[in-house]
């Protein structure tokens, strides 16, 4: 039986793609939603997720935490009072795969389902366009594919995913797999 793919950013490629921030250089400014500190607010919550694919919205977050005693039971502890409720990584990433199972995703997230791609990649691949050529937005949510050709290409297997490339418009790309 095939495991169900994540499509959103997971825990472990978040952290480290946060961690390579430096990589990217100095001109892309970092969003202050990009921090691995914790506890965080129910709102730093929501911006976190909408970053790493999950459509989670401030209406929604004070709907989880009225109704959290039918919730995942990482999050029945939390305070009702999303002022009050400090969520850590587990409490954020329990509730991360509880919305990914029902695909509250993001647009972008969709898409990746789509071509079936991993968030992760998806995103590294963004970046790598965007230091490489000028185009695109780093962090930003939704991310900006009006300036960018999408290459996809297939998975060597069928149980992993495809691969992503962006490059900007106008670059001519040859598919290897067509013939004269």
């Amino acid at each position: 039986m095939t495991q169900k793919r994540q499509h959103y950013w997971l825990r472990t490629d978040f952290e480290n793609a946060v961690g390579m921030w430096g990589a990217l250089g100095s001109t892309i400014p970092r969003p202050t939603v990009v921090d691995l500190e914790y506890p965080k607010t129910a709102e730093q919550v929501v911006a976190e997720l909408q970053l790493r694919g999950i459509d989670l919205r401030a209406c929604a977050m004070r709907h989880i935490l009225d109704h959290r005693s039918t919730c995942i039971h990482e999050v029945r502890e939390l305070s009702p009072d999303p002022r009050a409720a400090q969520w850590e990584r587990r409490h954020l990433d329990a509730l991360a795969d509880w919305l990914d199972s029902m695909e509250i995703w993001t647009p972008t997230t969709h898409l990746c389902a789509l071509l079936n791609v991993s968030y992760h990649q998806f995103i590294r691949s963004y970046w790598v366009a965007a230091a490489r050529f000028g185009v695109g937005r780093p962090f930003a949510a939704p991310v900006d594919l009006s300036q960018l050709v999408i290459v996809v290409q297939p998975p060597a297997r069928d149980d992993d995913y495809a691969r992503i490339d962006f490059y900007p418009k106008g670059t001519g790309i040859i598919s290897e797999e067509v013939t004269a």
